[in-house]
């Protein structure tokens, strides 16, 4: 193991297909790249254990079935909990912890002929417990979307597109040319990297498939920034308001002629109405439209009252 470089954790996220070969070249990459979190997918087994990985990287692992999923770390210096009652041979929920970061990480399978809703379930037992930290989900999904750049919508996938909607999450995945998944039958972009509001500004340097992985599943790299920063604060990039209680009232009032103007409203009047009729109109929009207009619904009116 290494000592973490106090500005950065580098973290990898894999789908090794139960491959000796896969698992012997992430080794490799681990160390030349020195890699201190690995988020791995169908990792590879013998005797439901995970095999080929040095002693010296603590794994982790949950269930006494076969393993789909598993974190591993080669930092002495992050101290990692496993969150025992998050986890099963499909998850591997973790608290990462250090003087520099403290965050959640879960590594999660979705086979694709699972029950989704059980998926969803365990998903939300995860917000629940995390709730209030940072937290990087890194999963595969068997689900194509253009929520996270696939040319090609598949019916299953819009569990997920809701529950991240719903949960206020941020799909790290971008376009890239390389995608995630490629075989000689099949390009698609099916493993995700996800996080939170609290999380996501600490995220930079996304990035799939510049080393090779000897899978059909490309590397994924990315890495986080310590919250303090350095200095002990925040560093945070996105816009910020001076708010106070009378430009509340302006908000409530732009953001529901925004929402009316947007959506066509036939209610103009009741604002609990105003969002069952909202509800009732999610289902006719395609995901990436709703989520356009709805951030730009939000946007107009905090430049309108702040």
């Amino acid at each position: 193991m290494h000592v973490m470089r106090r500005d950065k954790v580098n973290c990898f996220q894999i789908n090794l297909q139960h491959s000796r070969t896969a698992t012997s070249n992430l080794v490799q990459l681990i160390n030349q790249h020195t890699i201190d979190i690995t988020y791995i997918q169908e990792p590879y087994i013998i005797n439901n254990k995970l095999a080929g990985l040095p002693r010296s990287h603590k794994v982790y692992t949950s269930g006494d079935r076969r393993k789909r999923t598993a974190i591993v770390i080669n930092n002495d210096q992050l101290d990692v909990t496993l969150i025992t009652q998050l986890s099963n041979e499909d998850c591997v929920t973790v608290e990462v912890h250090s003087e520099a970061v403290k965050f959640y990480s879960v590594s999660m399978y979705f086979g694709s002929h699972r029950d989704k809703e059980k998926d969803i379930r365990q998903l939300e037992k995860v917000m629940d417990y995390t709730k209030g930290n940072g937290l990087i989900i890194a999963m595969d999904r068997n689900a194509g979307s253009k929520m996270w750049h696939n040319t090609v919508n598949k019916q299953c996938r819009k569990i997920l597109e809701e529950f991240i909607i719903c949960n206020e999450l941020y799909v790290l995945n971008e376009a890239t040319e390389t995608p995630t998944f490629q075989s000689n039958r099949l390009r698609s972009r099916i493993d995700l990297t996800i996080t939170n509001s609290r999380q996501v500004r600490f995220v930079s340097d996304w990035i799939c498939g510049e080393e090779e992985s000897c899978s059909d599943h490309n590397n994924v790299n990315f890495k986080l920034a310590s919250e303090n920063n350095g200095k002990g604060k925040i560093n945070h990039m996105g816009v910020c308001y001076i708010t106070n209680q009378e430009d509340y009232k302006k908000f409530d009032t732009s953001i529901a002629t925004n929402f009316i103007s947007t959506f066509n409203y036939t209610n103009k009047m009741d604002a609990n109405k105003l969002d069952e009729e909202l509800q009732g109109k999610i289902n006719q929009y395609n995901t990436e439209d709703l989520i356009h207009d709805r951030f730009s619904c939000v946007t107009a009116a905090c430049n309108t009252a702040f």
